[in-house]
C-alpha cells in the first residue's frame, strides 16, 4: 500500500494573516532541520529528536487532527518506524513558508506500508 504522508513542523511564535518569501538561508537551515527530522524519524532517534522539538510550544496535529503534548508524541516517536512495516519512506518535496516569526515546513513523503504480509 503506497500512501502520502504529510509531516508538518512549526517554529516559533505566533501566525499571522500574511506571509513574507523566506530567505536563502533561513529556507537552507530549515530545510536541514526537516532532513534531521526525518532522519531522526527513520532511525527511531529520540536523542537527537529532542533537540530539535521545542521543549514549551511543542503541538502535534496527528492525521485525523487530534492534537498531542509534546510528551505523548516523543513516546510514540521512540519506536514509530518499523523497517519490516515501512520497508520504503522516501522525502519527495520540501515546501518553506515564514509568516513573520513561525516558519512552516510542510514535507510530502512516500512511503509503502506492509499489513499482514501484504
Amino acid at each position: 500500500m503506497k500512501r502520502t504522508l504529510p509531516f508538518l513542523l512549526l517554529l516559533g511564535g505566533s501566525l499571522v494573516s500574511y506571509t513574507q518569501p523566506a530567505s536563502k538561508e533561513d529556507e537552507t537551515t530549515l530545510i536541514a532541520i526537516n532532513r534531521q527530522f526525518i532522519k531522526n524519524f527513520l532511525s527511531n532517534d529520540t536523542m537527537a529528536h529532542n533537540k530539535i522539538i521545542h521543549p514549551f510550544d511543542f503541538l502535534f496535529i496527528g492525521t485525523n487532527g487530534q492534537l498531542h503534548s509534546r510528551n505523548e508524541y516523543m513516546q510514540a516517536w521512540a519506536n514509530g518506524y518499523n523497517k519490516t512495516e515501512m520497508p520504503e519512506f522516501n522525502l519527495e518535496e520540501v515546501q518553506v513558508r515564514i509568516f513573520n516569526n513561525i516558519a512552516l515546513i510542510v514535507a510530502k513523503t512516500r512511503d509503502k506500508t506492509m499489513k499482514n504480509g501484504e
